[in-house]
């Protein structure tokens, strides 16, 4: 199964009233987790508007990338204009996909990714399901929080930083949406290899 892990950088968390700034996408195959992240397929392009507006804690944690989007001749990731991102998403996943495949969502909180995506036009709900271009988007998706959820002290699901952690995994920290994408595909691929290593065990 392939797995496209998705995450974004909006200007606030009501997506009404938020925009995408950044998208990050990451193809992994979960049948081949010893393949490199490095060699996965991916996307990601900071996303212009005419005017930005959102909240001031979520502005203020993303001012590197305003300030890419406001000197774009410094930045070194790809600028894709509000109403061309759609058709640059659906360019990409094209050349991943066969024609009509469906494809699988993951993430750290997939579902409010994919209600920005709905919201902002980037993606649209029809006969029930979310479609990006002829692409249907499974009604399931795959987020590895609960996998690192300790019922002894969690009163809450864990923070990514949390499950991290509780990995042993070093976490990539330059603060982009395709670096969570990879942080997230590390944890699912640590929870693969544990039940690797258990199944083994019960074997032997």
């Amino acid at each position: 199964m392939r797995v496209v892990y998705l995450d974004l950088e909006t200007t606030g968390l009501e997506p009404k009233k938020s925009l995408v700034l950044e998208v990050g996408m990451l193809i992994d195959n979960l049948q081949n987790i010893d393949r490199p992240l490095e060699d996965c397929p991916t996307f990601e392009c900071l996303v212009s508007h005419e005017k930005i507006y959102g909240d001031v804690k979520a502005l203020a944690m993303n001012a590197g990338i305003l300030q890419r989007l406001a000197n774009p001749g410094a930045s070194d990731t790809l600028i894709v204009p509000d109403e061309r991102l759609q058709d640059h998403m659906i360019q990409w996943l094209k050349s991943e996909f066969s024609n009509g495949a469906s494809i699988v969502i993951g993430g750290k909180n997939p579902g409010f990714d994919l209600d920005m995506f709905l919201t902002s036009n980037y993606i649209e709900l029809r006969e029930g399901s979310l479609w990006i271009g002829d692409h249907r988007i499974h009604h399931r998706k795959v987020d590895p929080t609960f996998c690192f959820f300790d019922p002894l002290y969690d009163l809450e699901p864990p923070s990514m930083n949390e499950c991290l952690q509780r990995a042993g995994i070093q976490k990539i920290t330059a603060h982009r949406a395709l670096d969570d994408c990879k942080n997230v595909a590390l944890l699912v691929r640590a929870e693969l290899t544990r039940r690797k290593l258990w199944h083994n065990s019960k074997d032997s």
